[in-house]
């Protein structure tokens, strides 16, 4: 989600909600930060 200051990423599963939040400056990592979040639920 694109907000005013930044992003907001969520990621989730049955079991657990992960949320990043990235300023407008990590642009270009919110591919980075998704996968990561996105190996976190899958290692649960």
């Amino acid at each position: 989600l694109t907000l005013k200051d930044g992003f907001l990423i969520l990621v989730g599963s049955e079991q657990l909600i992960l949320i990043a939040l990235a300023g407008n400056d990590a642009l270009s990592s919110l591919a980075l930060i998704r996968r990561n979040l996105i190996n976190v639920l899958r290692n649960q």
